[in-house]
């Protein structure tokens, strides 16, 4: 399955990544490398922690014109 993420970069911090279709969901990392693979652990515990409370999860990935039109 393939999603959209944000990746930040400010000079002398590590990359900070969002995963819009997850909400709350995001990681860091020294390298983009590392920021993603962290990402997908991130991703792991949060679909891990919502079946646990909701038993289920619905997902349908958000297409790039939504994300445009309401990036938070």
């Amino acid at each position: 399955m393939k999603f959209f993420v944000a990746i930040d970069k400010e000079e002398n911090i590590d990359y900070g990544v969002i995963v819009p279709d997850f909400p709350g969901c995001h990681s860091w990392g020294e390298t983009i490398e590392h920021a993603l693979a962290n990402t997908l652990e991130a991703i792991e515990g949060w679909i891990e922690a919502t079946i646990e409370r909701c038993g289920t999860i619905t997902f349908k990935p958000s297409t790039l014109p939504a994300l445009r039109e309401n990036p938070d």
